[in-house]
């Protein structure tokens, strides 16, 4: 039988805990997994003890202290059962967070020691960003015999040029841009490709997947701010949650899914150096469990003026309207918890 005393129970660190306003919490963003009304400070302070884990008596003088009865507790796991760790016993099934500072992480501070070319052959690629799939990343490109610079920030890619404004990798001016970030992308590298009309692929590792692309090509197709507006229009308090999820870093980037997302960009990058057409904006969403692949053409945002000069160039182009995407997701559960804030 087991010892409930004894048992842990534990929040799931997949799924970030976001407050939506000042009172309604949700965990969970890609997708929403439960999102909880009017939380009170009892509850608060409860929710706050699962988070590290806590046995069922530790819970219950958390509660005792904080003011709630003991159905309080019963009812607000039941609630939390989503996004409760599995096996609330051993913690088996557990996906911890990645290591802040991988192994190997050394070389993503300025010039990247995988570089492959010493600046005779093709255009650059810069990376930013930091981590195992940023390393797999070059060192797969580095390959291709292109010179490679990778950074933790846009701004802190070298050779920016006060005189010409060129980004440049080992004496070749950078082609092509890849931003790799975690719920959300730096945001500096919004505008900084964008300002100097280098295309750019955004990856961006979720609760339980990763999306790579579009690959943003500046004047002709969506722009990273296309894909936040359209992302607020889904679900209004996005900006809230985005400022929260800054420097969070996610659990399914995993040593599998970094190699499949690692193999797709390389493809993506290489065929676009090569063909050196701008092609549909399709993004590439893969489960981090199943790996199964989900593609989406993206639109730009008729709000943003990312295309305006464009536009004023060529008359007769209009922007297309934005895409319903609805709400949130219908598999985003949502309670009102009794004994909200007063």
């Amino acid at each position: 039988m087991r010892d409930h005393c004894r048992m842990v129970l534990k929040l799931d660190s997949r799924f970030p805990l976001v407050w939506r306003s000042p009172s309604d919490m949700q965990f969970g963003v890609d997708p929403p997994q439960l999102i909880l009304r009017d939380v009170s400070p009892a509850q608060e302070m409860m929710i706050s003890a699962l988070v590290p884990g806590i046995s069922r008596s530790g819970l219950s003088m958390v509660a005792t202290s904080s003011g709630a009865a003991q159905a309080d507790i019963t009812t607000l796991l039941q609630l939390l059962r989503p996004v409760l760790v599995p096996d609330q016993n051993s913690g088996a099934g557990f996906l911890p967070p990645h290591p802040t500072g991988s192994s190997g992480s050394s070389g993503t501070s300025g010039s990247s020691g995988t570089s492959g070319s010493s600046g005779t052959g093709p255009a650059g690629i810069a990376i930013v960003g930091c981590g195992a799939t940023v390393e797999r990343i070059a060192r797969v490109l580095s390959q291709s015999g292109r010179a490679i610079v990778v950074a933790r920030a846009a701004t802190a890619s070298p050779g920016v040029s006060s005189a010409d404004g060129d980004v440049r990798a080992g004496g070749d001016t950078i082609a092509l841009g890849i931003a790799v970030g975690h719920y959300v992308l730096d945001p500096d590298v919004h505008g900084y490709w964008l300002r100097r009309d280098i295309p750019h692929l955004p990856v961006i590792f979720g609760d339980s997947s990763v999306t790579i692309g579009p690959l943003i090509e500046p004047g002709a197709g969506p722009c990273l701010y296309c894909l936040e507006r359209h992302r607020s229009d889904a679900d209004p308090v996005w900006p809230t949650l985005a400022t929260q999820l800054w420097g969070r870093r996610s659990g399914a980037e995993t040593p599998l899914l970094s190699r499949e997302v690692a193999a797709r960009v390389a493809r993506m990058v290489t065929n676009r150096l090569d063909d050196a057409r701008p092609g549909p904006a399709i993004s590439v969403r893969l489960d981090a469990d199943r790996g199964t692949a989900t593609y989406r053409e993206e639109q730009p945002h008729p709000d943003c003026g990312c295309r305006g000069l464009v536009s004023a160039a060529r008359p007769g182009i209009d922007l297309p309207a934005a895409p319903d995407l609805g709400v949130l997701p219908r598999r985003t559960r949502i309670a009102r918890v009794s004994g909200g804030r007063g």
